[in-house]
């Protein structure tokens, strides 16, 4: 596997790719990392997929790389605004791909972990090029999840008025793919996510994918897999079943 790191405009990339390639169209996988966390830190994925034929792009969040990140207090009092900078970034990604392939529609899929789930869930809403998508202990469901750890904060951890909570909210309700699920366009779905999690409630993913399963607006491949007594750590066989989601 040949490992590339590289600088665009403001967001630091790891690039994956095969060591040796035929003159194949490579497609391309973004796949996003956890809070705290940084684009290395999903370089184990990164092998099995590129193993598979991929080019993988694993990005630094906001707030996370070597030249802007900050404590992790402050990663978690700015969550929101890292991951609506970071999804933002994705189509320089994108245009990137077309000058590196010189291709005018290169075949882009997304997943990430945890943060880099929610990232994913929330660029669905945003970016048709989007082939296929996979979340692994995020969520779709972005303002239940607002509401779910601005409950479990102080209020100085989390300081807004009510009028910029008000503003947030209706920021967040565009981006929430639970409430925007036309966005989604019948694009092919993987879900996992643990039973025992107590970071990412896995319940707030059991409530979207019942609703997605319901929906008649949605008729796309829908893979889900929950795993019994799993916390909040990806398993061997989430990678191995997210692997298996992008080989076919």
């Amino acid at each position: 596997m040949h490992v590339e790191k590289l600088h665009l405009n403001d967001q630091s990339l790891t690039v994956c790719q095969p060591a040796t390639n035929d003159g194949r169209l490579l497609e391309t996988i973004v796949y996003y990392h956890g809070i705290g966390g940084e684009g290395i830190d999903e370089l184990p994925l990164a092998y099995q997929l590129v193993s598979q034929g991929y080019r993988v792009i694993l990005p630094d969040a906001y707030l996370h790389s070597q030249t802007d990140r900050v404590v992790r207090s402050k990663q978690n009092r700015h969550f929101f605004e890292i991951i609506d900078v970071t999804s933002q970034r994705l189509p320089l990604i994108y245009d990137w791909l077309k000058e590196q392939t010189c291709e005018d529609h290169p075949v882009l899929h997304v997943g990430g972990t945890s943060m880099g789930g929610i990232i994913t869930a929330i660029s669905l809403t945003q970016y048709p090029f989007i082939q296929r998508a996979a979340l692994l202990m995020g969520t779709a469901k972005l303002t239940d999840f607002y509401y779910y750890i601005t409950a479990s904060i102080k209020n100085s951890d989390f300081p807004l008025s009510k009028i910029e909570e008000q503003q947030l909210l209706s920021h967040i309700a565009t981006r929430d793919l639970s409430q925007n699920i036309d966005a989604l366009n019948n694009r092919d779905l993987f879900i996992w996510h643990g039973e025992a999690d107590d970071y990412v409630p896995f319940d707030l993913t059991e409530q979207f994918v019942e609703d997605l399963t319901e929906s008649k607006r949605y008729q796309g491949r829908l893979t889900y897999i929950k795993e019994p007594n799993q916390g909040h750590k990806v398993s061997r066989l989430a990678k191995e079943k997210c692997c298996e989601f992008f080989k076919y």
